[in-house]
Formats: structure tokens, C-alpha cells, sequence
């Protein structure tokens, strides 16, 4: 279930929450990999990326695909590193979760894979570790967990601000009024070491229109 609002203190995921971003995106981290590696797994040639900042990815679209009522679905992919994890950003969110799942899980094989996608409707999180769902939630409901170890990030849930339930004890919910995308996020930052600050994420990226099936 999604949930806008407004952050009480500022964030370096902030940037997710502007523009249309804050209406639909995903961001995959893959350890280990490279960006080409991502590109490849969803199904494009990562040979017709072009290195572009954020402001000028439309440059990388020859021919948009457009739905039933001829709104653009499926613009482009930017993918790139950060430390040990490349990652890719869609600004516009899974055109099937269950086929973009099958992505990510099989991106970790081997390695370990988060992916966060979010929409008007819902957002949602996987942690994947060598093919195994790990442990999945929605932020704003992040007291229903699944997975094979569904509180592998319950110290660092607690520490960013998601409420995991009344169960937990000492705990009585959020401390702080913060979106619970960006709390999820923060999670990442402090369980994984996951960092994508504004000019990483929106600076220039390997960038390549996805397919419609990607």
C-alpha cells in the first residue's frame, strides 16, 4: 500500500519523492554485478545504452511503446554502480511485477538482489539471496513479512523508522513522522551499505529503452 507524505528530516533518497518519480518507479541493486549485467537480465542489449544524466534519458528513446490509451510505457532504463552494488532505476515501475520478480530473483544467483518498487497503489520489497526470498514487505505495512527469514532487517527496520508491528518488543511504532519509502530505503543504507545519493542517481547513467516485454 503506498503512502506520499511529507519527510520531517531531509534524506539522500529524497530524490525518489520528486516529479513523477514520486508516482511510480523501481530500483534494483544486484552485488557483485555490473549495470550491463542488469540490462542484459531485463531483456535489453546493454551495447545500445548511451551515457546520459537524468534531464536527457528521452534521448535514448527512438520509438516509445505506448499502451491502450497511448500513455508511454516503457521509456527507459538507467543503471550504473554504486560501491559494490550496480543497480538500475525504471521511473516507470514494473509492467508485470511477477515477470520483473522473476527478474531480480534470477539476478541472484549467487549474489544477493534488492529491489523496491513502488506505485499509486502499492509499493513493495524484495530481498533475494541466491535465488531464495529471503525476506518481502511493504513499508507501510512492514509488520506482514514474508520469506525464509522474514526479520533478517528487523534491527535496521526499527532504526530507519518502519514500524514492524505492535509484537515487537520496546517497539510502539515510528519515532518520526517520514515516508515509509524513504524509511525503506534508509534500511538499505544501513543493513547493506546501500547508498545512491542525488547526483549518483540523476548524474549521467548508462541508459537504454526498454523492450515491451522488459
Amino acid at each position: 500500500m503506498a503512502a506520499g507524505g511529507t519527510s520531517s528530516r531531509a534524506s539522500e533518497w529524497d530524490w525518489i519523492l520528486e516529479g513523477d518519480r514520486e508516482l511510480v518507479g523501481s530500483l534494483t541493486f544486484v552485488r557483485g554485478a555490473s549495470p550491463q549485467q542488469i540490462i542484459e537480465a531485463y531483456g535489453m542489449d546493454p551495447a545500445a545504452a548511451r551515457l546520459l544524466p537524468a534531464a536527457r534519458a528521452s534521448e535514448a528513446v527512438r520509438l516509445p511503446v505506448l499502451d491502450e490509451t497511448y500513455l508511454v510505457v516503457n521509456p527507459w532504463i538507467r543503471a550504473g554502480r554504486t560501491g559494490e552494488w550496480a543497480f538500475a532505476i525504471d521511473e516507470v515501475g514494473p509492467i508485470s511485477t511477477y515477470d520483473e520478480q522473476a527478474t531480480v530473483q534470477g539476478l541472484s544467483r549467487g549474489t544477493d538482489v534488492a529491489w523496491f518498487s513502488w506505485t499509486q497503489t502499492i509499493d513493495y520489497f524484495f530481498y533475494f539471496v541466491d535465488g531464495v526470498e529471503v525476506t518481502s514487505f511493504e513499508p507501510l505495512l512492514a509488520q506482514d513479512r514474508r520469506g525464509s527469514d522474514p526479520d533478517r532487517f528487523l534491527t535496521e527496520m526499527l532504526q530507519a523508522g518502519l514500524d514492524p508491528g505492535p509484537d515487537t518488543p520496546g517497539v510502539s511504532g515510528p519515532g518520526e513522522t517520514q515516508d515509509p519509502r524513504i524509511c525503506l530505503l534508509e534500511m538499505l543504507t544501513l543493513a547493506l551499505g546501500i547508498r545512491l545519493p542525488r547526483e549518483a542517481a540523476l548524474g549521467p547513467l548508462l541508459t537504454v529503452q526498454r523492450g515491451r516485454g522488459a
